[in-house]
């Protein structure tokens, strides 16, 4: 009798406490959480962020930090093949294709504790069509005008009608950011303290050291984050993200060597996982030096490179040779007659023959030091082009060099990787064939023809005649042979075993809300 009234003492203390917990499931779940889940998850990367300001960002390593700070509108599902809500709860676009009204998630907060206003929505909207830090500022410059009506309503005029629009508002510098935080500080400090709506804030930002995100206590989806403190750790070195995830220093590490994943996944108390993306691998020249920007140097050059020999080599089976710029993912808007052509170095060497070349053609190679599969690769084109006529010199480089070369035209080459960001293919078109966003995606080549076709894309709101444009487009690239897609490849994960809820979009972004870890 006594042992039971003990025990039923017991009961009545957990129910009180559970009381004054609130006396709901969520305070269950998360006492439960905390004795079965970890506070932290790290996540290892080889780049560091160079700022968290959506309207200043470049680039695939940006865009997954900004993921967790910043939303938009709208977002892609998780398969890529559609758009979904987000802070818009609905929308209805004009016949004419020029209004866009959304209906509002009401009662949304910055993670510090202050209210997203319709003057919030438009100053951003506006500053991203209008930020000269910025460029992506492509995907917003049809925007004409941007109103709220009334507080849950927010309505887009845009000047002309474009057909890719609603996947534009899916780009990460789409989103809502703080008026406020903006007008509070300078241009500089501003880069680097953003405040968002997204599931996670920061809480302290080491460049190319860590940065580390904490859960944002006002996020409007409840229950969400599930996971107190997400942590980017810079590891520029492959080999060492390896050790370090092998040694449970880190939880996740992304652009796993293909040749590693085999062995990685036979590790006791590691998973691998190859996620279907939009990744392809390039190789771009630049036209405006020597020996580029002759034609005839770069048509030898297309007949001296064997994609499948390097996917063969850098992927280990897991990637596929790439015979355009757009990603299959695209649907009908890849161009399918676009063949990828088996190497022919003795046709190389006829055409610099006859160009007046006598010599091997020499050029250096720029890539991303410490990073295996740009290296790989680079030592398999030295290799075959050594069959062509080439002499090539490989220059790694720390990223941060890298680009301040490519952005200044004073290379000869380089290698680098395209991850779409939004559900549509115009994004890697603004990049590759218009000259005002990217010098045609750093190679400078400045070519009126392929920037009007891709113009023409813009704007056709016919489907049909869409994709046929499309492919002409894709055809005038390859033609041009300013840029090669060598090979595309899915999203090469590995992480621990105790890693719950891993999911990852076709455009590499992590779905970080749901992300868990067991102690």
């Amino acid at each position: 009798m006594k042992k039971f009234l003990e025990l039923f003492l017991v009961l009545i203390l957990i129910t009180a406490s559970l009381i004054v917990c609130g006396g709901n499931t969520k305070a269950t779940m998360d006492v439960y959480a905390e004795d079965v889940y970890a506070d932290e998850i790290i996540i290892a990367e080889n780049i560091d962020c160079r700022y968290l300001d959506p309207d200043q960002a470049n680039g695939a390593r940006e865009a997954r930090s900004l993921t967790h700070i910043f939303e938009g509108l709208v977002k892609e599902s998780n398969d890529g093949k559609t758009i979904v809500p987000l802070l818009a709860e609905s929308w209805e676009i004009s016949d004419d294709g020029l209004k866009y009204t959304f209906k509002l998630k009401p009662g949304i907060k910055f993670s510090n504790g202050t209210d997203v206003t319709a003057e919030d929505w438009i100053w951003s909207l506006y500053r991203a069509r209008d930020a000269k830090t910025s460029n992506s500022t492509t995907v917003a410059k049809a925007i004409d005008t941007v109103t709220s009506p009334d507080e849950n309503t927010l309505v887009i005029t845009l000047s002309q009608p474009i057909a890719s629009f609603l996947a534009n508002l899916c780009k990460w510098n789409m989103v809502v950011k703080s008026k406020d935080n903006y007008d509070s500080q300078t241009e500089e400090e501003y880069y680097k303290n953003p405040i968002g709506t997204g599931p996670y804030m920061l809480d302290e930002w080491q460049l190319n050291e860590r940065m580390s995100l904490i859960a944002n206590p006002y996020y409007h989806i409840e229950g969400l984050p599930k996971t107190e403190r997400l942590t980017y750790q810079i590891i520029t070195d492959d080999n060492t993200r390896i050790l370090q995830l092998e040694a449970g220093t880190v939880d996740i590490i992304f652009a796993v060597p293909f040749n590693l994943m085999e062995s990685l996944a036979n590790e006791p108390n590691i998973e691998t996982k190859l996620f279907p993306g939009t990744q392809i691998r390039f190789l771009i020249l630049n036209t405006t030096i020597p020996p580029f920007n002759d034609p005839k140097v770069r048509e030898a050059l297309s007949y001296g490179i064997d994609k499948q020999a390097i996917v063969d080599l850098v992927t280990s089976g897991y990637g596929e040779p790439a015979p355009t710029f757009v990603s299959e993912t695209h649907g009908d808007l890849f161009n399918p007659d676009l063949k990828v052509e088996p190497a022919n170095p003795g046709k190389s060497k006829s055409i610099l023959a006859e160009a007046g070349y006598t010599e091997p053609v020499e050029f250096t190679l720029s890539v991303t030091s410490g990073d295996v599969i740009y290296v790989s690769i680079a030592t398999i084109l030295k290799s075959q082009l050594a069959e062509a006529g080439f002499k090539v010199t490989i220059e790694p480089l720390e990223y941060g060099s890298l680009q301040q070369k490519y952005y200044n035209l004073i290379h000869n080459a380089i290698e680098l990787q395209w991850t779409d960001s939004t559900p549509d293919p115009s994004d890697i078109g603004a990049y590759a064939c218009r000259y005002a966003d990217a010098h045609q995606w750093h190679s400078g080549l400045h070519s009126q023809e392929i920037e009007d076709l891709y113009i023409s894309t813009i704007g056709e709101m016919d489907r049909e005649k869409r994709v046929e444009k499309f492919h002409e487009l894709q055809k005038a690239v390859s033609d041009a042979n300013y840029l090669f897609p060598l090979f595309r490849a899915g999203f090469s994960y590995a992480y621990s075993k105790d890693i719950e809820n891993l999911e990852i979009t076709p455009f590499n972004k992590i779905n970080s809300a749901i992300l868990q870890k067991k102690k």
